[in-house]
């Protein structure tokens, strides 16, 4: 597991949670703080906390990849995880829509 990039780790749990329009977004070069973004969503506030304790479990202790910090509430409808090279960023389909963090993450990636 540890010679895995951790852009294809975090892709290969939110499938197998079952996260729905999961997009990847390179931002290296275009972020100080990251070199990848992915938004994905789930369509119910369980499947959306399933899949941040997934995430959680699995990097909280992972000897090459480590949680930089987890923010936001299921019950939100929004949850991010900061691991350092990697952010992902879980919403309920209302929320994503709302928040158009995917129009502008292409605005950013197409800069």
């Amino acid at each position: 597991m540890a010679n895995k990039s951790l852009k294809t780790l975090v892709l290969a749990i939110l499938e197998d949670k079952q996260a729905e329009a999961i997009k990847i977004y390179d931002v290296k070069g275009k972020s100080p703080l990251t070199d990848f973004v992915i938004v994905a969503s789930a369509n119910n506030f369980r499947k959306l906390e399933a899949i941040m304790n997934q995430l959680r479990k699995d990097f909280i202790h992972h000897p090459k990849y480590k949680v930089h910090h987890i923010e936001g509430k299921a019950e939100s409808g929004w949850m991010v995880i900061d691991l350092y090279d990697v952010v992902v960023h879980l919403f309920d389909p209302t929320n994503r829509e709302k928040m158009k963090l995917d129009e502008i993450l292409e605005r950013q990636v197409k800069a």
